[in-house]
């Protein structure tokens, strides 16, 4: 520490003790401005949800061991999706949309056509109008692949509704796997 020339020892201890002083406070100032930030975690990301040009997501991801193409045919085929997607019951066509009978309502899914690239995104129109983007894919993982669903974190949902639709995305996906990796599954892949 630089101190000024011509002070007595005394004057050197206080000079010291001042400066120690300064520094305490600086870094007591810097913790509570940590904790107050910390504390105000869930209002940030309110506030990023509704302002930013993107909403927070997670990938959520599952490695099953049946080629790319094997899953992506039955994956993508709407009559199979309420025997891997829980909350959906039964669908029907209707026109160039699918019906999904759940419990909160008829929902309107609309598909992306099929493709080479093993793309599964659909829309799904909610009873109140709301429309949710759900993009899936089927990547190749050596002789099997794996199958990604990006969810995004919707305003006017809280982090424990959040949390909660990724544990039933997870849930879904895993039932993907056990019916895909079944032995007896019955299904024409």
């Amino acid at each position: 520490m630089n101190l000024p020339s011509g002070l007595s020892d005394k004057q050197y201890n206080v000079f010291g003790m001042k400066q120690i002083l300064i520094i305490l406070i600086l870094n007591s100032l810097m913790l509570s401005a940590c904790q107050h930030s910390t504390n105000q975690k869930d209002a940030v990301r309110q506030s990023t949800k509704l302002n930013d040009m993107t909403y927070p997501v997670k990938h959520i991801s599952i490695s099953i061991n049946k080629s790319a193409d094997e899953v992506y045919r039955y994956a993508s085929d709407p009559e199979n999706f309420p025997e891997w997607v829980a909350f959906i019951k039964s669908v029907t066509k209707q026109n160039d949309l699918w019906i999904g009978k759940s419990d909160i309502g008829d929902l309107k899914i609309k598909w992306t056509p099929p493709n080479d690239f093993r793309i599964i995104d659909h829309q799904v129109t909610l009873t109140n109008g709301e429309i949710v983007n759900n993009p899936m894919r089927v990547v190749p993982n050596n002789e099997g692949c794996e199958f990604i669903f990006t969810l995004f974190w919707l305003p006017n949902r809280t982090e424990k509704e959040f949390n909660e639709d990724a544990k039933a995305v997870t849930a879904d996906l895993q039932k993907l796997k056990e019916i895909l990796e079944s032995n007896n599954a019955g299904i024409d892949l």
